[in-house]
């Protein structure tokens, strides 16, 4: 198995950054980038749906999910209420698999993915509040 990449803040704390910059500006231009959030839930979700979305959007670290990932998060949102209503055939707990590993929601995927810790809890509380305000104006 290969090494996982080394994260851009690595790369500038160990001076290979400095020394190769134009080998890495299209990972920096990449999160430098701004990227519009998910935004809510497509309407011609059922709510199960909507709620599994709700979740699932929040369990990920923040800016996970964008706009361009709606449709697989679509996809995923349907996958897992059908999982937890009615049977479920092997080819979908596959299909599922996938998606979750997509999004580094497996822990295998999360550390291939070099997701950072919140480095402070109050963000993440914040963040809570500003999801409960959404919850609250549907």
């Amino acid at each position: 198995m290969p090494t996982p990449r080394k994260s851009i803040a690595e790369l500038a704390v160990s001076g290979t950054l400095g020394k190769n910059i134009g080998r890495y500006q299209a990972r920096i231009a990449a999160q430098t980038t701004v990227i519009a959030p998910i935004g809510r839930a497509p309407a011609d979700l059922s709510a199960t749906e909507r709620a599994i979305w709700t979740e699932v959007v929040k369990s990920g670290p923040p800016m996970l999910f964008t706009k361009s990932d709606r449709l697989g998060l679509e996809i995923l949102c349907r996958l897992v209420a059908r999982m937890r209503t009615a049977p479920f055939k092997a080819s979908e707990l596959n299909s599922l698999m996938v998606i979750l590993g997509k999004y580094g929601m497996t822990p295998g995927d999360r550390y291939r993915m070099n997701v950072e810790p919140i480095a402070d809890a109050r963000a993440h509380i914040a963040e809570d509040a500003q999801w409960s305000a959404l919850d609250e104006l549907e």
